[in-house]
């Protein structure tokens, strides 16, 4: 089975539309995509500004939407988990907005926090073990 990021997000009849906010407090909407072609989202990762919030798949036929700000979300921190440094909660400000402001981001980085919890415990576990067994 493909992954989602192998899969065509954008079919020919298709847009993306991303809704953002700029740093003057003013509300865009912008499309990425010509009609025609077919995108998966690996191929449209990079399209949306630091300042988008949400992104939308518009059928331009049908006139049909669909939010796809949690896959796009999705998607981006699987990326940037993939890198060698992996994702840090503490990079958060340098995320784009969409991913800032995500569930995705939010289960994400809980999951980071309690990681790091358990990590932190078992560290100090071992070495107040070895105190006890005189070897520090």
């Amino acid at each position: 089975m493909a992954s989602a990021s192998d899969r065509n997000i954008i079919s020919t009849d298709e847009v993306l539309l991303m809704f953002g906010t700029t740093l003057s407090g003013q509300t865009y909407a912008s499309d990425s995509t010509a009609l025609g072609n077919e995108y998966t989202i690996d191929m449209l990762l990079d399209e949306p500004g630091d300042q988008c919030i949400r992104l939308i798949v518009l059928n331009t036929k049908t006139l049909r939407a669909s939010d796809v700000t949690e896959l796009f979300a999705r998607q981006w921190l699987r990326r940037l988990d993939a890198e060698e440094h992996g994702i840090d909660p503490e990079d958060e400000h340098r995320f784009p907005a969409y991913v800032r402001d995500s569930r995705e981001w939010a289960v994400w980085r809980d999951d980071l926090r309690a990681e790091a919890k358990v990590y932190s415990a078992t560290r100090e576990h071992g070495t107040l073990s070895h105190r006890l067994q005189g070897i520090a």
